[in-house]
């Protein structure tokens, strides 16, 4: 019974959810919710708290790669050999418009880890790189995203013995086995249950 009341309750609330999308705009906050809130308990000054929240709606930017250019992206370049990272980014002219860009250089921008394999991605033809920059106030966060290219030589394509098959379900995974000519060997099936499970109880 407590069990039917939990379920009649959610499916309430999600009626009275779907009601408030149909008749009002949905409203989104930069900078998050809860900064947004403090301005009238947390700060005794009103542009203290300006000045936080317009600091967490743009202490990030990100600027996307592009496959057909140098080095997979059209506003960043990175020297790997100097450590030199040059940005292009939009400045603000006197009227208060953004008509045209300017090239930033940041020195001393390495990568400890890893740093082989964004070289790679950096001179591979079609190969996009993205860039997301966070201000950290004392310093700043540069992060590249690229496509990893795996090394498929050791990898077994061979069908000589034949394959086996998956067919992931919700509640179970289905699968079989075949020979080198396609004939039925064996199949089965691997139950499990995810309902009213957390993230990471399904992920494990």
């Amino acid at each position: 019974t407590n069990k039917l009341n939990m379920i009649k309750r959610g499916i309430g609330y999600q009626k009275q959810k779907l009601a408030r999308l149909n008749t009002s705009a949905v409203k989104s906050c930069f900078g998050t919710k809860k900064l947004f809130k403090a301005q009238h308990t947390l700060y005794n000054e009103h542009f203290e708290w300006k000045e936080d929240f317009y600091k967490a709606r743009h202490k990030t930017i990100e600027l996307q790669g592009l496959n057909t250019v140098t080095q997979g992206n059209a506003c960043v370049k990175y020297n790997y050999e100097t450590n030199l990272l040059s940005i292009q980014l939009p400045y603000e002219n006197k009227i208060g418009a953004y008509h045209s860009s300017q090239w930033f250089e940041v020195e001393n921008v390495d990568f400890p880890y890893h740093k082989d394999l964004l070289i790679e991605a950096l001179n591979t033809k079609n190969s996009p790189v993205s860039w997301r920059i966070e201000d950290k106030g004392d310093y700043f966060l540069f992060k590249p995203s690229y496509k990893l290219f795996k090394d498929e030589s050791q990898i077994n394509y061979s069908k000589a013995n034949g394959i086996v098959g998956y067919d992931i379900n919700y509640d179970h995974i289905a699968w079989s086995e075949t020979d080198c000519i396609g004939n039925l060997l064996d199949f089965g099936t691997i139950h499990f249950n995810i309902a009213n499970k957390t993230s990471g109880q399904i992920s494990k």
